[in-house]
């Protein structure tokens, strides 16, 4: 058992995982708009796991996505930033509200 555990961690460390985000927002957003919102922000290659949550009666919605986590030590910086997100919500014409972390 204490194999197991110590496989799985070590392998979370050297493979990485992914740290969960919420940004909610507020705005009107067509189905079609979502599907554009999320395409984008794909071709932007650092985010994964991308999904909105909208509800159309408040107007309001919330994107829900990951980036890798890096483990170990570099001297690079991370290649995305949270301000990609937020600049995409305010192309479609959308009032970023909150952004939140999910999980680790």
């Amino acid at each position: 058992m204490r194999k197991l555990l110590l496989i799985s961690i070590l392998f979370m460390a050297f493979n990485g995982s992914a740290q969960r985000y919420s940004y909610r927002f507020s705005g009107s957003l067509t189905e079609i708009q979502q599907t554009e919102l999320i395409q984008l922000i794909e071709k932007l290659n650092f985010f994964e796991e991308i999904k909105i949550r909208y509800k159309n009666d408040a107007q309001k919605g919330e994107l829900i996505f990951a980036f890798p986590v890096r483990t170990g030590k570099t001297e690079e910086q991370d290649p995305y930033s949270v301000i990609d997100i937020k600049k995409q919500l305010i192309a479609f014409g959308l009032e970023p509200l909150s952004f939140i972390e999910l999980s680790k």
